[in-house]
């Protein structure tokens, strides 16, 4: 007989199934596509039933991302993917990363996306998740995942009755997540880790991750932001940020924050400005009064898109079926719920006019009436609330609601940042007067060419007349297009990965072909930018440096 006591997977349980998850070797692919995978099984009514899925609140997987993968909850980097590694480390996460394109909305040609039946419809989707979805994520990852280590990592946060055995702990994770058995002999393997438990739950601190499965603060592989309709990438603080950061520019931003609402870091592309803000707030959890804050920041990024509404950021209506509609909140009210920062990535790929338009009066300090909760009458229904947005005088934020009222109240604490390409001219929507007033904007200048050989000779290893060709091209483009650092040092690190090791005193045959090819990658599609009274002087100077050749092929693009 049970005594009513409930157990938990133990500490070390749950840390020796998240260290042998993170011991695979899987594919990149299949790694964000297990996740989601999951996260959409856990979400499934009952096996094989089709149901809607929503951009965010309870019908997203946004509960589901917190239950199975939120184990640092309140610092930049909540979130892990736990199977496999990415660049030799445990991948943590900040909010708002990739949901979008991977588990949310479902774009076309993502990995996940492929394998379920996907039906869109108005501001949601119909989701059905195929019996032949758990075998094709196994190919996706190129092996199966340890069965008792995804049991011991994901469910420790479920109880247990006296006297478990390791068949029901099985049992519990097939349940939570609707497989079959079919299902897990497609996708899991056996193992031997073995079961213990605790009366208490496994502490999700930073303080409980062992040293070598802790996020790693100087590396370019732990941490990612939102970027939709791309693969994963690091974002946060990395060896080669401070050198990217002046002493000007850093003072500014932080100034900025301390006594402005609403922050933007404005300059051209590959300026590190989505760097900048990983490594400052990552910074402000330890030193708040870094940034003028209080408390520790917690933050959600999100990349902003052509398509975006003020519906995506502040909420709407939306269709029951007793016939009301009721309001569903945005982005940007569900930070102010969680209390969180809220980031708006690339912020000139959305008309924020028209996205902000309804909170620029809150935004200039004053409180906003936000409308009803629902419209419309259904039998049985209690009446509606009146919806408020308003400054509060505590440092936090959050909502409060009673039987006539939800109050969404955002403390002194509180931010809306921003990154701005100012001169991305195929994709830019001009900021009006009126919401230029609400943001101070930060100017984020290129580094310029002795900055940025000190770059490449500190992340690479490129020979010294490899780097004097880079060097000279960046020297050309910031002259001619005013652009960052990345694309040259993601050149520099695709002639350092492949090269082969010469004494020569000049660049190789081969060096220089890599090179060429680099370009054509990673620059290739930015020359659109180029003024036309610029272009004969620039690729007769480009032609220089990788020859005549390239230049003809770049002029083409």
């Amino acid at each position: 007989m049970s005594s009513g006591r409930k157990n938990y997977l133990s500490h070390e349980t749950v840390v020796g199934g998240l260290r042998s998850l993170a011991s695979q070797s899987f594919k990149r692919s299949g790694r964000t596509a297990a996740m989601g995978y999951l996260m959409l099984k856990a979400k499934e009514p009952s096996k094989g039933d089709a149901f809607e899925l929503f951009s965010n609140g309870s019908d997203s997987v946004e509960p589901e991302l917190k239950r199975f993968f939120r184990i640092l909850p309140g610092t930049p980097l909540p979130d892990v993917n736990p199977f496999g590694q990415r660049e030799g480390a445990i991948e943590f996460l900040a909010p708002g990363y990739e949901r979008r394109g991977t588990y949310t909305h479902l774009y076309e040609g993502r990995n996940l996306n492929s394998l379920l039946e996907v039906t869109p419809t108005d501001g949601h989707f119909s989701i059905r998740i195929p019996d032949d979805a758990a075998e094709k994520i196994a190919e996706l990852l190129g092996d199966k995942i340890p069965l008792k280590a995804a049991a011991a990592f994901l469910l420790r946060g479920e109880p247990f009755d006296d006297g478990v055995t390791d068949k029901d702990v099985i049992d519990r994770f097939k349940s939570v997540f609707k497989l079959s058995d079919k299902e897990v002999s497609a996708l899991f393997k056996k193992d031997a880790l073995g079961f213990s438990f605790s009366e208490q739950k496994y502490d999700e601190s930073l303080a409980s991750l062992p040293p070598d499965l802790q996020p790693r603060s100087q590396s370019t592989s732990h941490a990612t932001t939102a970027r939709a309709a791309k693969e994963l990438v690091p974002m946060a603080a990395s060896s080669e940020v401070d050198l990217v950061i002046s002493g000007d520019v850093r003072r500014r931003i932080c100034r900025a924050v301390a006594s402005s609402k609403a922050v933007a870091l404005v300059g051209a592309p590959g300026t590190a400005k989505s760097r900048l803000w990983a490594e400052l707030l990552e910074e402000a959890v330890t030193d708040p009064s870094l940034l003028g804050l209080d408390n520790s920041p917690n933050y959600v990024c999100y990349t902003a898109e052509i398509d975006w509404t003020a519906r995506t950021l502040i909420g709407g209506y939306y269709p029951q079926e007793d016939g009301r509609l009721a309001f569903r909140e945005g982005y940007l009210l569900r930070a102010i719920r969680d209390n969180q920062l809220f980031w708006i990535d690339e912020m000139n790929r959305a008309d924020l006019d028209r996205v902000l338009g309804p909170v620029l009066t809150f935004l200039a300090g004053q409180s906003v009436d936000l409308g009803p909760t629902h419209l419309g009458k259904g039998e049985g229904a209690e009446a509606p609330k009146s919806m408020v947005l308003m400054w509060a005088k505590g440092e936090k934020s959050g909502v409060k609601e009673d039987n006539e009222q939800r109050v969404y109240y955002v403390g002194s604490d509180w931010r809306l940042l921003g990154t701005y390409n100012n001169v991305d001219r195929g994709r830019v929507f001009p900021m009006g007067s009126a919401l230029l007033r609400r943001w101070a904007l930060v100017p984020v200048p290129p580094i310029d060419v002795a900055a940025f050989e000190g770059l490449i000779a500190k992340i690479t290893k490129l020979r010294a007349p490899v780097a004097k060709l880079l060097s000279a091209a960046y020297a050309l483009h910031l002259d001619a297009l005013s652009i960052g650092p990345a694309p040259f040092l993601d050149m520099a690190r695709y002639v350092s990965r492949e090269a082969e090791a010469s004494a020569d005193t000049t660049a190789t045959a081969d060096e220089k072909q890599l090179l060429q090819d680099a370009y054509i990658l990673y620059m290739g599609q930015q020359l659109m930018r180029l003024d036309p009274e610029k272009r004969e002087d620039f690729f007769d100077g480009l032609g220089g440096i990788f020859g005549h050749d390239l230049a003809s092929e770049a002029a083409s693009l």
